[in-house]
Parts: C-alpha cells; structure tokens; sequence
C-alpha cells in the first residue's frame, strides 16, 4: 500500500512541475506582448508629442487619447498577468516579489472584479475617443460601446451588493 501512494505522489509532484512549466510560459509570453504593446504605445506617443505643436496637424490630442486608450489596455493586461501570476504560482519568487497594495488578489472573484472595473474605465475612454473621432456623427454601431460600459456597471453594481 506504501508503494502505491509514493508512485501516486511522484506522479503529483511531476504534474505539479509541468503545470509551473506550462504556466510560466504562457505568462512569459503573455508579458512579453505587453511589453511589444507599450514600446508600441511609446513610439506613437513620440509621434503624437512631435505634431502637438505642429500649427498644421490636425487634431494631435485626438492621437493622444489614442495613445491613452493603448496604455490602459497595456494596464489591463499587466494586471491580468499579475493577477494570473499570483493566482497560479503564489510560492513563486516573481508572485511574492509582487507586493502591490492595489492589486491584493487571492481568488478569482477579486481578480474578476479588478478586470471588470479596469475595462470598464477603459470602454469609457475608448467611447469617448469615438465621440472625438467622429465629431458627434456616431453610427449605430457606436451605441454599443456605452450599451457594454452600463452592463458592466450593473455587473458591478450587483456582485458588490452579492458581497463577492
């Protein structure tokens, strides 16, 4: 009987490895793509910051909201990340390294509410962006954005009345 639990707990222990394995590399490269996303949003920001006081470009603070818009998104991301990194791998050296006093996460549901309350700060943006861009002549499509932005607050609105 002895025999049997030891080859049953090796075989955790090597599941155990390959999970670290697997989830550390999908959280490489998944912060490798936010870093890809703000060296991005850096080079256009060096574009938009070069025309802001160019007399014949039009509209550059329209490209900086723009530019915002993909810096939260990169926010969004990294906090997924972390969020990921501390959910999976909370013994790792990267996840208690991590000691952030905005971004306390130890289950799913608090990880949920700080992604949901992130993309709703960044749908709020984005829609304001479009009613820049378009100068007020919004097609019917737009209407979607702040129809998402009240389904998120009232997604919000009822899991913090839940007490989640």
């Amino acid at each position: 009987m002895n025999q049997v639990h030891q080859r049953a707990t090796r075989k955790t222990i090597g599941m155990e490895k390959i999970y670290r394995v697997i989830i550390t590399i999908i959280l490489l490269f998944s912060f490798l793509n936010v870093v890809a996303m703000l060296v991005l949003n850096f080079m256009r920001g060096i574009h938009a910051y070069s025309h802001l006081f160019d007399p014949a470009s039009t509209r550059p603070g329209l490209e900086i909201m723009e530019i915002v818009d993909g810096l939260l998104l990169v926010l969004l991301l990294l906090i997924m990340n972390i969020g990921f990194l501390k959910l999976f791998l909370p013994n790792s050296k990267w996840a208690q390294s991590l000691d952030l006093p905005w971004l306390k996460i130890n289950s799913f549901s608090q990880l949920k509410m700080l992604l949901i309350e992130t993309i709703l700060t960044t749908l709020v943006i984005v829609f304001a962006t479009t009613v820049i861009k378009e100068e007020g002549r919004l097609n019917w499509n737009d209407i979607v954005l702040p129809a998402a932005i009240f389904l998120f607050a009232l997604t919000i609105k009822s899991v913090k009345e839940d007490g989640h």
